[in-house]
């Protein structure tokens, strides 16, 4: 039988955690006529449980065409996870009566020192997922995403510091790491892991968190995700949009 070790920490993030207590509590408080911008989580399964309960998922990169096209004016908004621009939040509390944001604290605490870092007068360089909510809510906030070297470099939640480091060196920025807790130990753990280790990453396709952890340990020359050597040691992480019941059930898969 294989020798399996997982690292810690596994299952959900505390932003994700967060995020799905608050809404299982406006499910409770408001029963029906839910709609979710954007993906709550990156996590199909997950996803396909709130659908069950009749929570109407609106997905996509115009979110604020997205709250637009709601006719019922008595619907509950709930906004993601993964963070959204202010002026579309404004927006949906301007013509919906219940309204709630449910981004994660790191990415708030994000916004806060963007606004912080511009009022005292600095110019700020973001890395990130261009595409991805959190991203594209940070474009709102007037900063650039082309470093320079009198900038500020801060960067998405979800991506490895030594990602971030190679753009920091390359333009000679100051730079202040903001990958989250969670995220940052799994990372760590990755690369120590000796080289040519087998690993198995258990995450949605559509998470960047998930996409980042593959792209990390790749380029830490691990064999990650392919057709395994039982008679080796098999190391096992998960993205943090996964709970800890999926790992459970993925490991007993194997």
């Amino acid at each position: 039988m294989q020798k399996i070790r997982i690292l810690q920490p596994i299952g959900w993030c505390e932003g994700v955690k967060q995020a799905i207590n608050n809404l299982n509590k406006i499910i409770k408080k408001h029963k029906n006529n839910i709609y979710l911008i954007g993906q709550l989580i990156h996590n199909k399964e997950t996803m396909n449980y709130y659908i069950k309960k009749d929570i109407k998922i609106l997905d996509g990169v115009d979110r604020l065409k997205l709250i637009k096209s709601i006719k019922n004016k008595d619907a509950t908004i709930v906004f993601s996870a993964h963070g959204t621009s202010q002026n579309i939040i404004d927006y949906a509390n301007q013509h919906f009566k219940h309204v709630y944001d449910l981004t994660c604290k790191y990415v708030k605490a994000n916004y806060l020192l963007v606004n912080k870092l511009k009022s005292q007068g600095h110019s700020v360089t973001y890395y990130g997922n261009k595409n991805h909510p959190e991203s594209i809510a940070m474009k709102s906030l007037g900063i650039s995403f082309k470093p320079s070297k009198t900038s500020i470099l801060i960067n998405q939640t979800t991506i490895p510091l030594i990602k971030v480091k190679k753009i920091q060196q390359k333009y000679k920025c100051k730079w202040i790491p903001t990958t989250c807790l969670a995220t940052k130990k799994i990372h760590q753990n990755i690369l120590k892991l000796p080289i040519h280790s087998q690993l198995l990453v258990i995450g949605d396709k559509n998470s960047n968190n998930t996409k980042e952890l593959i792209g990390l340990a790749k380029q830490h020359q691990l064999k990650v995700n392919c057709k395994f050597d039982e008679s080796k040691v098999l190391y096992i992480t998960s993205g943090t949009s996964v709970s800890k019941k999926q790992v459970h059930e993925a490991i007993k898969s194997l």
